[in-house]
Parts: structure tokens; C-alpha cells; sequence
């Protein structure tokens, strides 16, 4: 099924302190799907001229140690 509602790329009312990071914690699984994901986020953040950082961990299991 794909997500063709153009309210999930709505960003309104999302306000994030001047002096914000947002810190985005990929895998390197699966880089297929995960490279896309982090280049929207990525893209998204630098359009909103969020400071943000990104960290790789080796699999899924290791993200909860990341964050």
C-alpha cells in the first residue's frame, strides 16, 4: 500500500528552538530503503534550516543504544 496522502508531508505547526539539533540515527541495513528515508529527512531539515546530525549504527537491534 502506498502512502498517498499528502497530509504526511504537512510540517505545520512543528516549531523547534532556534538553537535546535535533531539527531537522526540510520542503519546500515537494509541501505536501500534507509538511504531514501535519510535523504528526505535530510532534505526536509536542511529546507527548514534545522541544525541536525546523523548517526550510523550497524543494525536495527543497536538503534535504542544509539539514541
Amino acid at each position: 500500500m502506498a502512502a498517498t496522502d499528502n497530509s504526511l508531508y504537512n510540517t505545520t505547526g512543528i516549531r523547534l528552538p532556534k538553537d535546535a539539533c535533531v539527531v537522526v540515527v540510520r542503519t546500515e541495513w537494509n541501505t536501500a530503503i534507509v538511504d531514501k528515508l535519510e535523504a528526505g529527512c535530510s532534505g526536509l531539515l536542511k529546507e527548514m534550516d534545522v541544525n541536525f546530525k546523523v548517526i550510523t549504527v550497524p543494525g536495527a537491534f543497536e538503534i535504542a543504544f544509539a539514541v
